[in-house]
């Protein structure tokens, strides 16, 4: 049986993050910029509901690369941890965080809560 993320050990995290390295299909999230029939897929979830607007798209899957995801933190009085991830363009974040929680728990759980991109193409945060 899975657990919640308050019972998970670090070696438990490190080995769910892990799985997510290298080359994968990535379902965008209901709330992007995707266009769907000219149409951006944030607008329609806005304008039917998200239940209504999933059941009127058919967002396909993108190919993603995770070149390094490592874990550093575990915070389990308030149930979250901190990643470090280099990916590829246009690899959503917010949809990498909602698979590790589904990962780690089996449940629809995972969001994120803070991101700091650090590195654009040859532009780096100092």
């Amino acid at each position: 049986m899975l657990k919640s993320i308050s019972e998970l050990e670090r070696p438990e995290f490190e080995r769910v993050v892990k799985i997510f390295l290298g080359i994968h299909e990535q379902m965008p999230p209901i709330f992007s910029a995707k266009q769907v029939d000219g149409v951006r897929a944030y607008k329609l979830a806005h304008k039917f509901g998200k239940e209504t607007a999933e059941k009127m798209m058919q967002l396909k899957p993108k190919t993603i690369t995770i070149h390094d995801i490592e874990l550093l933190d575990i915070m389990k009085d308030n149930k979250s941890f901190k990643i470090r991830v280099t990916c590829s363009s246009g690899t959503y974040i917010r949809s990498l965080a909602r698979d590790i929680g589904k990962a780690l728990t089996g449940k629809d759980v995972g969001y994120l809560k803070y991101l700091l991109r650090t590195q654009v193409g040859e532009f780096k945060l100092t």
